[in-house]
């Protein structure tokens, strides 16, 4: 139970989801891609299972159709934004890695601009 006191607390929560609402751009959040790096169990437990509901909470989104995509790994999102090859995905892209401490630091600009280079997208 103590190890679930690292994702589960409503301090760790609030700084992850507080750090993705400030860096996060509102309105249209439906054509958005979300990237949650790290191997830790912040990562899986404290956004990906929770997904976008915290955030949709705060920002009164009641339409789980107007919910960005939560992408799990950096090959997923190679995958889905190579497959489009204008790169016009790219913009929609944010990227965050998460520490274990329960840190978020947005890596946006550097996973877009690996992307970028893997796929030889041009902008």
């Amino acid at each position: 139970m103590r190890d679930e006191y690292t994702y589960r607390s409503l301090e760790v929560q609030n700084r992850l989801y507080n750090k993705i609402d400030q860096d996060l751009p509102r309105g249209n959040e439906k054509t958005t891609y979300l990237l949650f790096l790290g191997d830790n169990q912040i990562r899986l437990f404290g956004l990906e299972w929770n997904g976008f509901y915290p955030l949709a909470l705060r920002r009164g989104i009641t339409d789980k159709k107007e919910f960005p995509t939560i992408i799990n790994n950096l090959a997923d999102a190679k995958k889905r934004l190579c497959a489009n090859p204008l790169g016009s995905n790219l913009p929609g892209l944010y990227a965050w890695e998460v520490q274990d401490n329960g840190m978020l630091y947005n890596v946006t600009e550097d996973v877009k601009l690996l992307i970028m280079k893997e796929c030889k997208i041009n902008t």
